[in-house]
């Protein structure tokens, strides 16, 4: 069922890309897929878990560097991250790692952050890694 969900949650991402005006202006843009308690009861105090995908809008393979202003409904932060450096080939679409990516014990259960409240917006700042 995990994998079911996960499919389902990234489709939907990609989807409402698709269905988005691409801004040429950025070379990236960054998604919240999801930011949930993995729990059924009992759940206060119990971390949210939250997938970030990242996609390449350039017509060019990027390599880069994103630090993340998680905040909640409110707009207070919640957390500033840095991201693992990533290479994305041009239209690539791939999960955000940070130090609190993990996968668990169930590769569909990932999370790129994990903080003590539901993630609702997402600030980025990005930096193209010139390898030249």
């Amino acid at each position: 069922m995990k994998k079911a969900e996960y499919v389902n949650v990234v489709q939907k991402a990609k989807e409402k890309w698709q269905a988005a005006e691409m801004n040429n202006e950025k070379p990236i843009d960054l998604a919240i897929v999801y930011s949930r308690q993995d729990c059924t009861k009992n759940c206060a105090g119990y971390p949210y878990t939250s997938l970030i995908l990242v996609r390449n809008q350039s017509d060019q393979p990027l390599e880069i560097d994103l630090k993340l202003r998680l905040k909640n409904k409110g707009g207070t932060v919640l957390k500033e991250v840095e991201a693992v450096p990533l290479k994305l080939s041009s239209g690539e679409i791939t999960e955000v790692w940070t130090g609190d990516s993990y996968a668990k014990h169930d590769f569909w259960a990932r999370a790129s952050v994990v903080t003590d409240e539901r993630v609702a917006d997402l600030v980025y700042q990005y930096s193209i890694i010139d390898r030249r």
